[in-house]
């Protein structure tokens, strides 16, 4: 084999190895690998609480005006209402009517080494029900315990039907599905967590919500009060992490980097000075790590959990693996055959082309 063979041969090795290292990071995910214990058990108990309170929601005579046709869509509230405290996504709700997403969590509190008897705090709002009820059957499949904060504001398309709020679908499961958790601290939410920016009528339905199911609302004096609530309660149960789902204005803060933590888990955040930094950061000092959950559309798609699920696996498979996408297998296929040509091409008399 002369040396010039030798060389065109190795181009080509590396072009291959370039274009499958292409294809396996960049390819189409597939559904969620059900491959631990606890998937199934809790993909199907967030199926039967999701239709728990859609049955409560009709005998209720409550309706949603979102107009979609995903399953579990009644879950989905409306577009605004006295409740509303911020905009939401309706595309982001509906991808998180997935009852799989149960499934993600049961692998994401096993990687941060959760099992039966450890105190996981919860920081849950309003404005992602169906995300905090399928965490609550991750973490009961597990058989974990749990600290829960939860906040009644809800942004458009969350909970934030002032005759179905975050607390009535929470007090709904405990009556007749069998929840075993229970919020100990509930708030207002929105801004500073004191009811910030909505109306007297909003906190009024609010502050119903709360009498209507014995719970008593703490109302934090301001900011700094809600933040410095928040650490001592989760610090107070000794919690070994906190998960947070959807953007609590006391957990957020106003850090800058707050709205850039990635989804998933983190041991150790990027450190943040900010005087208003919220209660992530405040825990996170403490040793408390993070899984953190908000920005629903990426987390499906890095998961592997379909965008506006149409429908969803009711028996899902046990090993599905991600396909690579066409257009790029096309496109890397086409660039190694011309690379081929180019390199082994020969001139007219029959010779190869140096």
């Amino acid at each position: 084999m002369t040396f010039a063979l030798e060389k065109k041969l190795g181009i080509l090795f590396c072009l291959a190895l370039l274009a499958y290292f292409l294809v396996n990071s960049f390819a189409e995910r597939g559904t969620l690998r059900y491959d631990e214990p606890g998937m199934r058990e809790a993909t199907a108990l967030a199926g039967r609480w999701f239709s728990i309170i859609e049955e409560e929601k009709m005998l209720r005579g409550i309706s949603s005006n979102s107009g979609g046709i995903s399953p579990h869509s009644q879950l989905i509230g409306d577009e605004y209402s006295d409740i509303t405290t911020t905009l939401g996504v309706l595309d982001a709700k509906h991808t998180a009517l997935n009852p799989e997403f149960a499934a993600l969590f049961v692998r994401m509190l096993h990687d941060a080494g959760i099992s039966s008897g450890n105190v996981v705090g919860l920081s849950l709002s309003g404005s992602f029900p169906s995300l905090s009820i399928s965490m609550l059957a991750a973490l009961q499949t597990i058989g974990a315990e749990g600290a829960i904060i939860s906040s009644l504001g809800a942004s458009s398309f969350g909970a934030n039907q002032p005759a179905m709020t975050w607390i009535d679908m929470e007090s709904t499961l405990r009556r007749e599905g069998g929840l075993k958790y229970r919020s100990e601290m509930v708030t207002l939410g929105a801004e500073s967590d004191t009811g910030g920016g909505l109306s007297e009528q909003g906190i009024a339905l609010l502050e119903a919500a709360a009498r209507r199911n014995g719970i008593a609302l703490f109302h934090p004096r301001d900011f700094e009060d809600a933040v410095r609530q928040r650490v001592d309660f989760f610090v107070s149960h000794r919690t070994v992490l906190l998960v947070n789902i959807g953007g609590n204005h006391a957990m957020m803060g106003n850090c800058v980097h707050s709205s850039m933590i990635p989804n998933d888990y983190h041991r150790v955040l990027r450190t943040c000075l900010h005087n208003d930094r919220g209660a992530i950061y405040r825990l996170n000092e403490r040793g408390i790590p993070l899984l953190h959950i908000l920005n629903i559309r990426s987390l499906a798609v890095a998961h592997g959990l379909p965008l506006e699920p149409n429908g969803y696996a009711e028996s899902p498979q046990l090993h599905r693996t991600k396909k690579a996408d066409k257009a790029l297998v096309l496109a890397l296929t086409t660039i190694l055959c011309a690379a081929m040509f180019i390199l082994f091409r020969r001139k007219p008399d029959g010779r190869e082309m140096k």
